[in-house]
């Protein structure tokens, strides 16, 4: 699990530096799914395709509603349209763009990383001390799901800018609500990711990650994703 989440943060720094050389308008807030998908897709070898479901579907009981389905070189993520007086059973316009990311992450944290093998015995040893971040009272498969999310609001609310975010909140110059319609993410996530639990933990870690890599990384081929010329 540890090695779990060293590769979470590798994985998604990964996709931020793909994501800057892909958009077009890399720093524009909200940032575009559209976007993060495509270099989702060419670092995982795959191909994503994000479907609507325009029905009722008897989704896993989660706070947030996805499923994916792979094959092969391809992932389909299902996801609900969004609510409208038409489609009681919706979801709003945040909650599809976390669950689309957070569906298209799991495509990427389950790729093979001989990067992130090669510091195992590092990152098993470091990682351990920093476990504020409720992973070790989770089953497995909530675990996936967790990391899923938590790699989601890596991409979705990058991590440089929440403690300026938790700062304002503090002063009451902001609230959770204005932070989330400012980048299109859903409201309880944000308080979540902001949480003192959540903040630190990942903060710990990511500290730990980085005296990692500046220890034990020199001569390693760090992965990026190759990004080739758009045709749009």
């Amino acid at each position: 699990m540890q090695l779990y989440v060293f590769k979470m943060f590798q994985a998604t720094a990964m996709v931020v530096q793909g994501y800057a050389k892909y958009s077009r308008a890399p720093n524009k807030i909200p940032y575009s799914v559209d976007d993060y998908v495509a270099v989702i897709g060419l670092a995982a070898e795959t191909k994503i395709n994000p479907l609507v479901v325009d029905k009722d579907v008897k989704w896993q009981p989660r706070a947030f509603k996805g499923q994916i389905l792979k094959r092969g070189g391809e992932a389909d993520i299902l996801v609900p349209q969004i609510k409208s007086e038409g489609c009681p059973y919706g979801v709003t316009e945040c909650e599809q763009r976390f669950a689309v990311i957070k569906e298209a992450c799991h495509t990427l944290l389950n790729v093979e990383n001989d990067f992130v093998d090669q510091l195992s015995s590092h990152v098993a040893r470091v990682v351990t001390a920093g476990s504020s971040v409720v992973l070790n009272d989770l089953s497995p498969l909530l675990q996936d799901e967790y990391l899923g999310e938590v790699a989601a609001m890596e991409l979705l609310l990058p991590f440089d800018k929440r403690d300026g975010y938790r700062e304002q909140l503090e002063r009451g110059d902001v609230t959770a609500l204005d932070i989330a319609h400012r980048y299109k993410v859903p409201e309880k996530k944000v308080i979540e990711i902001l949480s003192d639990e959540i903040h630190i933990g990942l903060a710990q870690f990511r500290e730990q990650w980085m005296n990692e890599l500046d220890n034990h990384v020199a001569g390693m081929q760090v992965p990026v994703v190759e990004i080739p010329p758009r045709r749009d």
